[in-house]
């Protein structure tokens, strides 16, 4: 928490005190000239009248006031404070203040698997056999039991890609669980039993550029838009047991990129036009023609699951889609006032036990982020909603993009999960999952040992209109201390550089530092850097 402390209408020095004794800053009265003599006056408080609130701010603006920003719940994207503290800031960058600490970024640990297709990126994960595997382009990578590894497990071949896997198995008597894996639309697709890689055969009839599964039913997609269906108490390697079940998903022209069946039990059929679900009749619907999204290759690529809604992004724009069939917007793309390096639109989304977690590319920088949405909502200043978005929880992630996310108890601490990023060069970290909404009571979170940010919007002081002498700042934690502790940069002008107060915030629960002396703004940026040594 940090207060900052002001007073209007700047003085020399003692500036910004009206005398000092001892080192210390004190105020006095004001002088007005009555007649021939000068007396003093003191500014009446608000004693005489009912407060709206009791509270720092209630008593005279003459004497001066203070902003304390406690409660930053409320998420990112307020670039202005216009009015008090509202329980937002601008952006962080490895810090979280979702659970109401602030409190520094997880930490990660990355891996560049010896042999990438950097050209593809990673696109899918599956687990079989008790192993993580991720599909990166013309190779499926073997992580292992722990998420380390990342050997080539199969090597399709140049100019071959993976594009898309479900895990399934059949209710045959020998059946055996098998990872299925399309290869498209240009040969047919692969078993992986956790040993042995088989290409099914069959001309022309076993290809798969999308994969679903329910209850009863197998599901793939070939020749851009034709679905096809295989019970699960039938043999799905052989041909026949598909070739009676076939339908088209709107035109051709427009390839299906997705599939999902939601929590109603309905399959979900994302195309790059429009989004599409098989009824319980077996009619395909379009769903959302209204809508006229632009047709994109990349829409319905960012698909997740979080709770019982599914998001899916759709150019810039997020979407969730619940499981009655609304549609709401609901990404970043909709903080109106952020304008910070932490936007652009959402790459890849995973639910987990406490939030939704999202990669979110910037194409002007080329940077990625990692974010959290709550599935709240909040108003602006202005009175108009805006979802409830935070980050970036991690550093930013420069010149590549995530473009897969997945959870899994894969190589985490018993009782816990793992969070597994790939990214579009290939590469793969992860993080531990922490097992409460506020990390900081997991006895295994990890934390960052990297310098967390956190980027306070612009702050007015409630006199937008005048420039404000700056006091002191006032730091406020419950684990405050020379090797955890908490620094405060600020500007006063917007093209100008963030300069350091000073002094570190690290003796005790509540610290006083003073600005230098005549420090005054009409606004105010700051930003609390959060300092630990520790990964605990």
């Amino acid at each position: 928490m940090i207060v900052l402390a002001t007073r209007s209408r700047p003085r020399r020095a003692p500036y910004p005190d009206w005398f000092r004794l001892g080192g210390h800053g004190l105020p006095g009265a004001y002088l007005d000239k009555t007649g021939a003599s000068l007396v003093s006056v003191v500014p009446p408080d608000q004693s005489a009248v009912t407060p709206t609130e009791y509270g720092e701010q209630a008593r005279n603006p003459a004497f001066g006031g203070t902003f304390g920003v406690r409660d930053l719940t409320r998420g990112m994207g307020q670039r202005r404070m216009r009015k008090g503290p509202n329980g937002r800031c601008w952006y962080t960058l490895n810090a979280r203040t979702r659970a109401g600490r602030w409190i520094q970024g997880p930490a990660l640990t990355s891996y560049t698997p010896g042999t990438v297709d950097a050209a593809v990126g990673i696109t899918r994960w599956f687990e079989i056999g008790s192993k993580i595997y991720a599909g990166n382009g013309r190779y499926a990578l073997d992580g292992g039991t722990d998420g380390t590894g990342w050997t080539v497990s199969k090597d399709f071949g140049s100019g071959k890609a993976m594009v898309d896997v479900v895990v399934a198995q059949t209710n045959q008597t020998s059946s055996t669980r098998y990872a299925w894996v399309g290869m498209g639309d240009s040969e047919n697709f692969y078993t992986f039993d956790g040993t042995t890689w088989t290409q099914t055969t069959g001309a022309n009839a076993m290809k798969a550029r999308v994969w679903a599964v329910d209850h009863d039913t197998l599901y793939r997609v070939d020749d851009a838009n034709r679905l096809n269906e295989c019970s699960l108490d039938a043999d799905a390697t052989l041909v026949a047991n598909w070739a009676s079940a076939t339908q088209r998903i709107g035109g051709k022209d427009h390839n299906v990129v997705r599939m999902q069946v939601n929590a109603a039990g309905a399959l979900l059929l994302f195309k790059a036009d429009d989004i599409y679900a098989l009824q319980a009749d077996g009619a395909v619907h379009r769903l959302f023609q209204e809508q006229q999204f632009v047709p994109a290759a990349t829409n319905g690529e960012a698909l997740g699951q979080w709770l019982n809604d599914t998001y899916v992004t759709y150019g810039n724009a997020t979407f969730r889609l619940s499981a009655d069939g609304g549609l709401t917007q609901v990404g970043p793309e909709l903080l109106r006032d952020n304008g910070s390096p932490v936007k652009g639109y959402l790459s890849a989304h995973h639910g987990t036990d406490h939030f939704l977690l999202s990669g979110l590319y910037n194409p002007d920088t080329s940077a990625a982020y990692l974010v959290e949405y709550t599935g709240e909502v909040v108003q602006d200043d202005y009175g108009r909603v805006e979802p409830v978005w935070f980050g970036s929880i991690t550093a930013a992630f420069t010149g590549k993009k995530i473009t897969s996310i997945h959870v899994s108890t894969i190589g985490a601490p018993s009782g816990h999960k793992m969070a597994y990023l790939g990214f579009s060069d290939g590469t793969i970290s992860k993080y531990v999952l922490a097992c409460t909404p506020d990390p900081s009571d997991c006895t295994s979170e990890v934390f960052s040992t990297a310098d967390g940010s956190v980027y306070l919007g612009q702050i007015y002081f409630w006199f937008p209109g005048e420039r404000k002498a700056l006091l002191h700042a006032i730091g406020e934690g419950d684990n405050l201390s020379p090797s955890t502790y908490a620094q405060l940069d600020y500007r006063t002008s917007q093209g100008a550089s963030y300069v350091a107060l000073g002094t570190d915030f690290n003796a005790g629960e509540r610290q006083t530092v003073y600005f230098p002396d005549s420090s005054s703004c009409a606004f105010l940026d700051a930003r609390v850097v959060l300092k630990n040594g520790a990964a605990t």
